[in-house]
């Protein structure tokens, strides 16, 4: 399925890449990241991302970065939409970007809010959450977090930094197995 052409359909199914023959039966080409453009924190307002949990088996994919005061935080990988940018798009994206890791969207998941401040303004982010399935590994991470890991799916319940993550998780989880 075509990245242009999804945006009038439901994102379930849509791929962060094209896979190769043979592989869930997906048409060739292949996975486009685009690395070093510069991203620019809007005025003040709305910040809108996406984000991907994403299963391999019984694991789901987390990543590690730093807080503003430099504690570890364990979470799932997410982004702010590009111009022009679907959230479905955004998720896929963002996840290959982080983790190195093309997905396949099986599911809407709920969006997440929250205030934050930065330089002196506030601003209000919404987070689009899609539960996806691995495809492959295809790249290597952009080096925006510290540590990719695929983990247990109970080890990630306790893993989780914030309460919001592991109900996202929870919610993931009560829709039944992934595809893959």
């Amino acid at each position: 399925m075509d990245l242009a052409r999804s945006r009038s359909r439901s994102p379930v199914g849509l791929v962060s890449r094209i896979a190769p023959p043979g592989l869930d039966g997906v048409s060739q080409t292949e996975c486009r990241v685009r690395r070093g453009e510069e991203r620019v924190m809007p005025e003040a307002g709305l910040v809108r991302s996406a984000g991907g949990v994403v299963f391999r088996q019984q694991d789901v994919l987390l990543i590690r970065v730093s807080d503003i005061k430099g504690r570890p935080v364990w979470s799932f990988p997410k982004g702010r939409l590009d111009a022009g940018e679907t959230p479905a798009q955004a998720a896929l994206r963002e996840v290959l970007e982080e983790t190195g890791w093309c997905c396949r969207i099986e599911a809407d998941l709920s969006t997440t809010e929250y205030w934050f401040q930065r330089e002196g303004r506030r601003f209000r982010k919404t987070v689009v959450w899609f539960k996806m399935s691995a495809l492959e590994e295809s790249g290597v991470p952009d080096g925006e977090v510290e540590e990719v890991q695929w983990v247990d799916r109970e080890v990630a319940l306790g893993r989780l930094t914030y309460p919001s993550d592991v109900a996202l998780l929870s919610q993931a989880l009560s829709q039944g197995p992934s595809s893959r």
